[in-house]
């Protein structure tokens, strides 16, 4: 579980085999190296959605501070 506020970016990967079924991985990244947040098998367009909404989320929860 990763509090939007300490998000630092959203990515979105995808290795061959992801990428020849359409899939992707969204990672969360934080300032913890221990963080290891993602989500994989996303299809690709939903896993870009995704991203968008969690990094405007994450904006908007950091400008509060």
């Amino acid at each position: 579980m990763v509090p939007y506020g300490r998000m630092q970016y959203v990515d979105i990967g995808a290795g061959p085999v992801e990428r020849g079924l359409g899939l992707c991985t969204l990672k969360l990244h934080t300032a913890s190296a221990g963080t290891n947040a993602q989500i994989p098998g996303l299809p690709a367009a939903e896993g870009a959605r995704l991203r968008e909404q969690l990094s405007a989320r994450g904006e908007a929860r950091l400008a509060g501070l």
